[in-house]
């Protein structure tokens, strides 16, 4: 078979990814590729590439390449190098590799396909299963693994409050928020683990009777991931990410297990009764009703259900409110020993950027960085309230392209 080749010219300086946005400009061509769209792809070129054809040839090649291989389905990070990234290239006739280069205005500076010696066609799944066994059940998780080749880090990642699943959806809200952060870390060759918590989705029946829940039993889960993470030899370093509640309990675990790095988003910075009396003030008669019963909680002391409560504060869930009471984040997380990263976006409603900045007084060698434009399902949206929450049921919006950023370099600065 007769392979086409293009010239590649190797950059000379520089961090891969640190300073140049490879998953972006791969997916970039793979759209225009997949379009038939050569002459659109050299527009990305340098102009020491452009030096080498013209907007014809170039078209004329990747159309070549589109019949001889088919579309390009699906591409993995196999290596990074200070001049350039390879990629194993999944596409529908034959899997082969694929070398890109850019310059530090992400222009196209080197590109090659080549064939991949004693490579076939890669039919394997990205996604697969990654439980966890405890006492009181199964918790089910997922593994977004990049395939890359040796060890990989890899990062736990811990929903949020209320009945969201490891996707980062619950009942009327449909984000994917979490699904999505896994397949972009996969673009840069890192892995994710992120699971259903008891009692939510596939982890249903692994919840005790609800009067018995407590906050430290998701603590608990999540030191369990943990240590599972650790003892896998596929893996590098742990990184724990922990979203909204998850935050703390992700807090909390790696206080207790000592992963590589913790990062906090959209963490809130005050413990939570202080949080549901703040974010209840905004409504007079709402507080009054219910400033009483956190007070108690907060002090211990369970309290008959208030009326039109509609089961926030049931007798069944209140030993769970008062034991999560009890953390103070900013207190807490100034036990931490690790690498930290404080992640806020700037037009998040229900967490504030002072939760932030109250996370970075308790730890200040933490990196604190405030996502402008991030809501609180990680998507781009502004401050007023109903364009803000319209959002949370639009699943195929991406995240803010500011957060996978961070994320990835926070990590790639580990090593």
């Amino acid at each position: 078979m007769k392979y086409i080749f293009i010239t590649l010219f190797l950059l000379t300086s520089g961090l891969v990814f640190a300073q140049r946005d490879y998953p972006g400009t791969m997916t970039h061509i793979q759209d225009l590729y997949n379009q038939g769209k050569g002459d659109s792809i050299y527009a990305l070129f340098s102009d020491k590439m452009k030096g080498t054809m013209t907007p014809e040839s170039a078209k004329k090649t990747f159309d070549g390449l589109l019949v001889q291989f088919g579309h390009l389905q699906d591409y993995n990070l196999l290596k990074t190098d200070t001049q350039y990234c390879l990629y194993k290239a999944v596409f529908e006739k034959q899997t082969l590799g694929m070398v890109l280069g850019l310059n530090l205005q992400n222009q196209v500076e080197g590109f090659r396909i080549y064939p991949l010696p004693n490579v076939t066609r890669d039919t394997s799944r990205y996604a697969s299963d990654y439980n966890l066994v405890t006492t009181s059940g199964i918790l089910y998780g997922t593994l977004t693994d990049p395939m890359a080749r040796g060890k990989v880090p890899v990062v736990l990642i811990i929903a949020g409050s209320g009945p969201t699943d490891r996707d980062g959806n619950s009942y009327g809200v449909s984000t994917n928020m979490y699904k999505l952060l896994a397949d972009s870390l996969r673009k840069y060759g890192i892995a994710s683990v992120r699971y259903d918590k008891r009692g939510v989705g596939a982890s249903a029946q692994s919840l005790k009777t609800v009067v018995d829940l407590t906050f430290n039993d998701f603590v608990q889960d999540a030191a369990a991931f943990i240590r599972r993470l650790q003892a896998d030899s596929s893996f590098s370093e742990i990184i724990v990410l922990g979203h909204s509640e998850g935050s703390l309990i992700g807090l909390l675990a790696s206080i207790q297990e000592h992963p590589a790095a913790f990062i906090s988003l959209a963490g809130a910075g005050e413990s939570i009764d202080k949080v549901i009396l703040r974010q209840l003030s905004a409504q007079d008669s709402t507080w009054k009703r219910y400033s009483p019963v956190v007070d108690s909680l907060q002090k211990g002391l369970m309290v008959n259900e208030p009326d039109n409560d509609n089961g926030l504060f049931r007798k069944s869930m209140q030993p769970y409110w008062i034991s999560w009471m009890k953390y103070d984040p900013a207190k807490e997380i100034s036990k931490l020993n690790i690498p930290t990263l404080l992640l806020q976006g700037t037009t998040d409603l229900q967490v504030r950027v002072e939760d932030a900045q109250s996370l970075k007084k308790g730890k200040p060698d933490a990196t604190l960085h405030l996502i402008e434009g991030m809501n609180h399902i990680l998507k781009t949206a502004p401050l007023d309230r109903q364009a803000n929450m319209a959002t949370y049921t639009v699943p195929s919006l991406p995240l803010n392209p500011e957060l996978v950023k961070a994320i990835v370099t926070f990590i790639q600065e580990l090593k």
